[in-house]
């Protein structure tokens, strides 16, 4: 959608929801207001029980925090020159992250997925929970694409680490350009903070929750299968026996866990092979079962 149709919609959207108030009497919305030196998308009269406030409407293509602390930053300036205003911030969707920060900053917020919140006066209207309509998701997801991800799990190994983009993209084994798009989609979403030309995360463990979320199920084969041993026994010969054939492998679930906290209790091995799968199984002598599995 089209900026311009992006802000009309916005202020049908919000007109509509004022006019649903019986409480409440719209006036007529305004459109590119000046405001001191910066131009507002939209301002709309409302009164409340013979008090009038003016409604300033900021409106993006993109509700992503980075976006929404500008549009803060923004309010902050018109506001002031606006008697009894209140700010009301408007994109196709608005994270969770983003509502946060609209809610933090004292401001309401609108999506065009039905989400909304107004809170002035003895206004208080709220309607939450409403999936994102937007096209805004798919782009989220490629964020965690197969090649995306790889810079996610460099940055996720060592979080507290700032990196340039051209090391970054040698460690994660990508091009330039798509370490770089990765970048500005973290700081986008507010997951990176930038250090002059090195980036670094700033929420690391939300970013790890986001990319679970995300994650695609399917993507891997799990087949569960019995070995003569005790579990860990069986993980050491598997990882031995990747060493040797250059596999990549990994311990997961409890058996990655497990070596950091010692105190998590599990009675089978997880182990992640990259590549030959039945030929590892095959050569360890594991048989494939339907239950009673420890690896």
């Amino acid at each position: 959608m089209k900026q311009e149709d992006t802000i009309q919609t916005c202020i049908h959207t919000l007109s509509l929801l004022l006019e649903e108030m019986p409480f409440l009497s719209p006036g007529q919305a305004h459109r590119q207001v000046t405001l001191g030196r910066n131009r507002v998308d939209a301002t709309i009269p409302v009164s409340v029980e013979g008090q009038t406030y003016t409604l300033i409407l900021a409106v993006k293509s993109s509700g992503e925090p980075r976006q929404v602390r500008a549009m803060i930053h923004f309010l902050g300036e018109c506001l002031p020159l606006v008697e009894q205003g209140y700010g009301i911030i408007a994109a196709p969707y608005l994270s969770e992250d983003s509502v946060r920060l609209c809610r933090e900053s004292g401001l309401g917020h609108l999506d065009l997925s039905g989400n909304c919140f107004l809170n002035f006066d003895r206004v208080f209207i709220e309607r939450k929970l409403f999936p994102n309509a937007s096209k805004e998701k798919r782009r989220l997801r490629s964020l965690y694409s197969p090649r995306a991800s790889r810079v996610l799990r460099v940055l996720l190994t060592e979080p507290g680490r700032s990196w340039m983009i051209k090391d970054l993209a040698g460690q994660a084994r990508v091009s330039l350009g798509m370490a770089f798009k990765v970048k500005e989609r973290l700081l986008d979403l507010e997951y990176a903070a930038g250090e002059g030309k090195k980036v670094r995360l700033a929420r690391p463990l939300a970013l790890l929750t986001e990319w679970g979320r995300h994650y695609p199920s399917g993507i891997s084969r799990a087949v569960d299968y019995f070995g003569y041993g005790n579990y860990s026994d069986l993980e050491k010969q598997v990882l031995e026996l990747c060493r040797e054939r250059g596999i990549p492998h990994a311990l997961t679930l409890f058996s990655g866990a497990g070596r950091l906290v010692p105190a998590i209790r599990f009675h089978r091995g997880f182990v992640y092979v990259g590549k030959e799968l039945d030929s590892v199984a095959e050569r360890l002598a594991f048989k494939p079962v339907p239950a009673g599995a420890n690896i």
